[in-house]
């Protein structure tokens, strides 16, 4: 949610979006613009006041301390050689081998961000990225022929760019992403939706956004889990306030343990 959202829904005050792409570097500020920053912050004490009063009411002020922990950890946020190249938008139409690539050259890609103090997206895009994985040049005249890929970038690191890729087609990788909605049978996306449903009912009778709980992608583990004979103990909806609030009651009702009853008032 945002801050104007967040304001308006806890103290019925509606905030400007006048000055969004102001140029604040320029001196002095204006009144207009000085009363616009402060507006970031006068009503956050005033926002948190209400939400604190909700969140006792329900019973779920541990819950969102737990949650603000987590999120002020560094670690989920942090460059993993591992798993980060997962998280690459289009890494999901590769294969294993294409796979192992994007690990080399997202590696490639940390490094040369963090020399340059730059996001690592703006050095390469995750779609020139997936492009160079798929198509595994393996010289710099085919490197040329990459689309997209920045002419400063290519001139500078293209020795270091076909070495990341001959890496990744020697290791391979053995983590395969995770399954996508496309990859599903029409039985599996019937279920997968239809607990979906469940899920997101379970916690709106609870007064917490859905958006917040899971992602279909998280319901659709917990399923595939179930349906191994596997324990779920490990299924992100199971962590935490999380495991409370819908992940073990909807592993009873999955496995026919406890019925579900769902009812509606007042709105």
């Amino acid at each position: 949610i945002s801050l104007q959202r967040l304001v308006l829904h806890t103290l019925e005050v509606k905030l400007g979006k006048g000055l969004t792409f102001t140029d604040w570097q320029q001196r002095p500020l204006s009144p207009q613009q000085m009363r616009y920053a402060a507006d970031d912050v006068r009503y956050l004490p005033a926002a948190w006041a209400e939400l604190r009063k909700t969140l006792e009411a329900g019973g779920a002020m541990a819950w969102a301390r737990q949650e603000c922990e987590v999120m002020c950890q560094a670690p989920p946020y942090q460059f993993s050689a591992e798993t980060s190249f997962l998280k690459i938008r289009g890494a999901g139409t590769l294969d294993a081998k294409h796979l192992g690539i994007l690990r080399e050259l997202a590696i490639w890609r940390n490094r040369t961000a963090q020399q340059a103090d730059l996001p690592p997206r703006t050095v390469v895009s995750d779609e020139i990225m997936v492009d160079l994985a798929r198509r595994a040049p393996a010289s710099e005249e085919k490197l040329q022929n990459i689309h997209g890929l920045p002419r400063p970038v290519r001139v500078a690191h293209s020795r270091e760019i076909l070495k990341a890729i001959a890496q990744g087609l020697e290791q391979g990788v053995h983590v395969e992403p995770e399954m996508r909605k496309s990859d599903e049978l029409p039985s599996e996306q019937f279920r997968t939706d239809c607990i979906l449903v469940v899920a997101q009912s379970m916690c709106m009778a609870q007064g917490i956004d859905p958006q917040i709980a899971f992602t279909r992608g998280d319901i659709a583990e917990m399923l595939r889990t179930l349906s191994g004979g596997k324990d779920t103990a490990g299924c992100r909806v199971m962590q935490g306030w999380r495991g409370d609030v819908v992940g073990r009651p909807l592993v009873q009702f999955c496995r026919a343990e406890a019925p579900l009853q769902l009812g509606w008032r007042e709105g």
